[in-house]
């Protein structure tokens, strides 16, 4: 990857939902806030993140950061509507029994089995067709 590659870098604040460290089970509060990376190419971008999902992940130890390794979550942005619409279908998908829910290019995607179409998730319209 050159410079040339990214367009912008900056730091995403977090939302604070009023929790302290010790009641707030994600350990949120914990990890430095997200840093979102701009492309100036989706193909780029596209390439980036299936290498990251080819490795299974990636951790800071591979980027040759210093002190004990962390895992990183590479993925795509979700607006806060899609954040939660995206809690709503993994409820869901734990209720109906669904096998897949994915994000790709970020759309929401979900499917019952291997066999099954794939369906996507817009607003909670969709979802309500599902149930």
């Amino acid at each position: 990857m050159s410079d040339s590659d990214i367009d912008t870098i900056h730091r995403v604040r977090r939302f604070d939902s009023g929790t302290t460290v010790g009641d707030n089970s994600t350990g949120t509060r914990n990890r430095a806030p997200a840093i979102i990376v701009r492309f100036t190419r989706r193909m780029r971008k596209d390439e980036v993140l299936s290498g990251v999902r080819a490795r299974r992940g990636l951790s800071t130890a591979d980027l040759g950061l210093p002190g004990a390794p962390a895992n990183l979550y590479i993925g795509d942005h979700l607006t806060p509507t899609n954040k939660q619409l995206l809690k709503q279908a993994r409820e869901l998908k734990a209720s109906l029994n669904y096998s897949f829910l994915w994000i790709r290019d970020c759309k929401i995607l979900m499917r019952k089995n291997d066999k099954s179409r794939i369906v996507r998730i817009a607003n909670e319209a969709d979802l309500l067709k599902l149930k």
